[in-house]
């Protein structure tokens, strides 16, 4: 007599794998994984431009990475030693010194979406303004801006490297 085995643990193991990712992802708790502290954040100005912040680690620069085809402008924040910066001050201004943008980044990526035209970007840190004076955007393309800042203070394992290589 051949002895079957009970496959329903497996069969319910394998369901719930399958369910539990979409359940997460629906669940109020990944909300606001997103809205609050380091992660995605995505949405829209009181001005109608569209901004994605965020990229606090490799699988969140990644995932901006692949949903960032809509938007024409990429600002990345940086120590000069490399080290990204999160929670950076952004004003963007266009060239009659209209305000569009005034957010703190969620991470050190920040995608907008703005009409072509030329605009002028300012990112603080501590106080220091980084300034790229002029921006100019065209339909169709993306423009990259990195805004590094010198903050040894900040970053002390980068600051003893620096001064080991002078």
């Amino acid at each position: 007599m051949k002895t079957q085995r009970n496959s329903w643990p497996v069969s319910l193991a394998a369901s719930l794998a399958l369910m539990l990712p979409a359940w997460f992802t629906a669940s109020p708790f990944a909300q606001s994984l997103s809205e609050g502290g380091h992660g995605i954040v995505r949405g829209e100005t009181d001005q109608g431009i569209a901004y994605m912040t965020g990229g606090v680690g490799i699988g969140e620069r990644e995932k901006m990475e692949n949903w960032a085809e809509n938007y024409n402008l990429k600002l990345s924040f940086a120590e000069e030693a490399g080290v990204y910066l999160a929670d950076v001050g952004v004003v963007v201004e266009d060239q009659r010194g209209k305000q569009l943008i005034n957010m703190t980044s969620n991470g050190p990526w920040l995608y907008l979406q703005l009409p072509p035209g030329d605009y002028t970007v300012r990112a603080t840190v501590n106080s220091e303004t980084k300034q790229s004076k002029i921006v100019h955007l065209e339909n169709g393309t993306r423009v990259t801006r990195i805004m590094r800042w010198d903050l040894p203070q900040e970053f002390p394992i980068y600051a003893n490297m620096k001064t080991q290589q002078e």
